[in-house]
């Protein structure tokens, strides 16, 4: 896991100054961080792009902040089941994402259902990463902000208005085309931090999203999520958390191993 971990820290925001050093303050903070979550959380451990998820806390808090703060992104929002064996979060939410765009842009659902274009091609990131790679950073904080608020129905809402403003150039693609469009859309949208804005004013309501669940539970009863640890489960738990390292600010960081 460590192998793993320490070759993603590598590439994890390679063009923010803070990560950019290799084995610097930025990617020996990272690789703590991710070392933590994947002892306290061993039936999901470490999984490709949760770096990136922790990277950007590191970029606003300390490193036992970032920790806390991934755990309770990872259990509070269900974060956790996008990364857990199988993806089934991930497999749901591309479901609905498919049926609320043949709802708010029936259009570009058809024209890249005909393409062979589903979700499951250009989406999995926008939801493993919180838009982390799609979109300009500060767009994304932004983002996030609401994301800490409604949870990932600001995903959906945010990847509609992402392709309510590109469809009619989609409608003019073939399936090869669309993905690579998808695949680099941000270069494609004009003021991308209106897409935040827009996204907000559809109206996907918590008991919206909520129904649109429980049909698809009932359509997929093999649906299941492990429940994941919520606090610190024993004293091994509780001495990933202790501090040992350099002060910062008047704290102290670094994970103790």
């Amino acid at each position: 896991c460590e192998g793993y971990i320490a070759r993603d820290v590598n590439r994890t925001f390679p063009a923010i100054p803070f990560f950019a050093l290799e084995n610097g303050l930025g990617q020996q903070s990272l690789f703590r961080v991710m070392k933590a979550f994947s002892l306290y959380d061993r039936e999901v451990g470490y999984v490709q792009g949760m770096a990136f998820l922790a990277g950007l806390l590191l970029l606003y808090m300390s490193e036992q902040d970032a920790f806390w703060c991934l755990v309770g992104m990872f259990n509070k929002f269900s974060t956790r089941g996008l990364f857990e064996p199988g993806t089934p979060n991930l497999q749901m939410y591309l479901v609905l994402f498919d049926d609320l765009l043949k709802e708010y842009c029936p259009r570009a659902q058809r024209h890249l259902k005909d393409e062979g274009l589903g979700p499951s091609a250009y989406a999995p990131k926008w939801f493993l990463t919180l838009f982390i790679l799609q979109l300009p950073l500060a767009v994304v904080v932004r983002i996030w902000d609401v994301f800490f608020n409604e949870g990932f129905r600001v995903i959906f809402r945010v990847g509609l208005a992402i392709m309510m403003e590109v469809e009619e150039a989609l409608l003019k693609l073939n399936g090869e085309e669309g993905f690579e469009f998808l695949k680099n859309v941000s270069d494609y949208i004009q003021f991308p931090e209106s897409l935040l804005t827009k996204g907000l004013e559809l109206p996907i309501t918590k008991k919206k999203l909520r129904k649109m669940i429980e049909v698809y539970k009932k359509q997929h009863p093999n649906y299941r999520i492990l429940s994941g640890p919520l606090l610190p489960r024993s004293d091994s738990h509780r001495k990933l958390l202790q501090w040992n390292g350099t002060k910062k600010g008047g704290r102290r960081v670094g994970l103790r191993m």
